[in-house]
């Protein structure tokens, strides 16, 4: 009953993220593969992140969950929108996450290694700006 209680909460957020997702794009696709796209999509990333929250934890499933929801459905996003308003939004929220992930590692290196506020910043600066070369 646990299991139930931790992936029910998990499918709700899945379907409505696909409605939300859905609903405000314009597609190169049918209307019908569009929507058969993003249910698949879906479905994956249910199954890899039921698996996760029944085996490993919620805690476990917090910590992945940019790489078990966020990449598919950027790579799905990507691959069937035709209109950049719809990327450009997707491109904002990845960069929310990518921000949070930079953050939270450079705060676990700075935890095990020199613990001290400008090794922090200047680590995150560099992070940052490696990534920014990367993304253009």
């Amino acid at each position: 009953m646990n299991t139930l209680k931790n992936v029910v909460p998990l499918f709700v957020i899945l379907f409505i993220c696909t409605l939300d997702g859905y609903s405000m794009m314009n597609y190169r696709l049918t209307e019908k593969r569009a929507y058969g796209c993003f249910a698949a999509v879906a479905f994956f990333c249910l199954a890899v992140n039921s698996y996760i929250i029944v085996y490993y934890g919620e805690l476990a499933l917090r910590n992945s969950i940019f790489f078990t929801i966020g990449i598919p459905y950027f790579i799905l996003i990507l691959a069937i929108t035709k209109d950049k308003i719809s990327q450009t939004v997707f491109n904002f929220w990845l960069w929310i996450n990518i921000y949070d992930i930079i953050s939270n590692f450079s705060a676990f290196i700075n935890d095990y290694t020199v613990k001290n506020y400008y090794y922090l910043t200047v680590l995150r600066f560099v992070l940052f700006c490696g990534y920014f070369v990367l993304y253009n």
